[in-house]
């Protein structure tokens, strides 16, 4: 992207250098499918992760034997996994609608506690 920043000026990234490149057709249909599909798809995937990984912690309690914890995570319903993770991004949304502060607050929350658990 360096190369690209220095020869192409303008603002917009990845759309503008698609636009530049090929067309502004090209460059539409990059923002519209990054907007409808990648980025939406990328958040389900992160929320499916981290519904699976809560649930099987609330029902067996913290372990440390990783091959229970994989057959826990065989064994979960779909159904809840599916609507725990949409509780995820409801909430995740809903601290992000009421401020852009406290959604930077919680973000720096969370960055602390990755890293402490990977200390521990």
């Amino acid at each position: 992207y360096a190369e690209l920043a220095t020869s192409i000026t303008v603002s917009g990234g990845e759309q503008a250098y698609l636009t530049k490149m090929y067309s502004p057709l090209i460059g539409f249909l990059f923002v519209w499918t990054n907007t409808l599909i990648l980025n939406p798809g990328g958040l389900a995937a992160i929320s499916l992760y981290c519904s699976e990984y809560v649930i099987v912690n609330i029902q067996q309690g913290y372990s440390k034997n990783s091959t229970a914890l994989e057959a826990d995570l065989e064994h979960q319903s779909p159904y809840v996994k599916a609507a725990f993770a949409v509780l995820v991004l409801g909430i995740a949304s809903l601290v992000n609608l009421i401020s852009a502060e406290l959604g930077d607050k919680v973000n720096q929350l969370f960055a602390v506690v990755k890293v402490t658990a990977v200390l521990i």
